[in-house]
C-alpha cells in the first residue's frame, strides 16, 4: 500500500491541440476515514476508506475554450489483519485492497483502470524454541479491468512488455478487458547469533499489477538470492563492532532466462573513535 496514491496529481491529460490549459496540481480527497486497532493482544486490524473527487481542468483550443475531466471520482479501501499465535512464535495476515473509478469520459476510460483489487497473505514461524530460525513469506494476487484500450497500453506498459519479440511466452492481447497476476517471495533468516545467514525465493508473474493503491516497479521475475557471514559484537581495543558477508543472486524470467546474476561482498567497522569504514564489491553479468 503506497498512501501517496490517493489525492495524487490528475493522471488525465488535454484534448489533442490544446494551446492552453489549467490543471489542478492535485486530486481533492472528498473524504475519509481509517480505523486501526487490537481486539486482542494477538489480533491486529486496520482499515482505510477514501472517496477522491472528479477533477477537470480550463483548456484553449484554436481560439475555443472547453473544460476535460482529468480525474474520475474513485474510492480507495485498505483493510489489515494479523494474527499472532503462540506468543509470537508464528503468525499469519491478510490484506486485501480495492479502487474501484466512476469513467464517465472516453479518454478516461482509456487511460484508467476501472477497478483494481489485490489480495495476498503473510505470515512467519519460528523453527526452534530460542527464536533463532525463522521463515517468513508473502503471496498476493492482483486483478485489474478496464477498455480493451486501457488493457493494451497497461500490456505494452514499461511495467509489463509483453510485446517483446524475443519472449515467446507473452504477447498483447488486444482483446482483454483484464489482467490477472500473482507474486511472493519466501524467506529464510538467522535472526540470532554471530553467523548471519540469509537466503530467500521470490517471483512476479508477468500480469502482476498494485500500482493503483501500491507500489510496483516490474514484473516478470523469478529470483533467489543466499547470503552468509559472520559479525563481531564485542569491543575490542580497535573496534566496536564489525562484519562481513558474501551473497550470491540469480534472477530469471518466467520463460527461464536468466537476467541477472553475480555475486557480492561487503564488510562493515565501526572504530572505538566513532569513525566507520566500509568496503563493498560487486560482479554481476545478464
Amino acid at each position: 500500500f503506497y498512501s501517496r496514491r490517493i489525492g495524487r496529481a490528475p493522471q488525465g491529460g488535454l484534448p489533442d491541440g490544446a494551446d492552453f490549459g489549467d490543471l489542478p496540481m492535485a486530486t481533492h480527497i472528498a473524504g475519509a476515514a481509517k480505523l486501526t486497532g487490537k481486539p486482542t493482544s494477538s489480533t491486529s486490524l486496520g482499515m482505510l476508506h477514501a472517496l477522491t473527487s472528479r477533477e477537470t481542468a480550463d483548456y484553449a483550443a484554436a481560439g475555443l475554450r472547453g473544460r476535460a475531466e482529468v480525474e474520475p471520482l474513485a474510492y480507495y479501501g485498505v483493510t489489515r489483519g494479523l494474527q499472532e499465535f503462540a506468543g509470537g512464535r508464528h503468525g499469519v495476515g491478510t490484506m486485501v485492497t480495492l479502487v474501484q473509478r466512476r469513467l464517465g469520459d472516453d479518454a478516461m476510460r482509456d487511460a484508467l483502470n476501472e477497478q483494481a483489487l489485490v489480495a495476498g497473505l503473510d505470515g512467519w514461524r519460528f523453527l526452534d524454541r530460542g527464536r533463532t530460525w525463522v521463515v517468513n513469506g508473502w503471496g498476493a494476487f492482483s486483478r485489474v479491468t478496464g477498455t480493451e484500450a486501457r488493457m493494451i497500453a497497461l500490456q505494452r506498459s514499461s511495467r509489463h512488455y509483453f510485446q517483446r519479440p524475443d519472449v515467446g511466452y507473452l504477447g498483447v492481447d488486444s482483446s482483454a478487458t483484464s489482467l490477472s497476476g500473482y507474486a511472493g517471495r519466501l524467506f529464510l533468516n538467522k535472526e540470532r547469533g554471530n553467523v548471519i545467514v540469509n537466503s530467500s525465493l521470490a517471483l512476479s508473474s508477468p500480469g502482476f499489477e498494485v500500482n493503483d493503491v501500491g507500489y510496483q516497479s516490474r514484473t516478470d521475475v523469478a529470483a533467489g538470492h543466499a547470503v552468509l557471514g559472520y559479525r563481531w559484537t564485542e569491543p575490542n581495543r580497535w573496534r566496536r563492532e564489525s562484519n562481513a558477508w558474501a551473497a550470491a543472486y540469480e534472477r530469471r524470467d518466467f520463460g527461464g532466462n536468466p537476467t541477472w546474476r553475480g555475486v557480492y561482498v561487503s564488510s562493515w567497522v565501526h572504530f572505538r573513535n566513532n569513525w566507520q569504514l566500509s568496503a563493498n564489491a560487486e560482479r554481476g553479468a545478464g
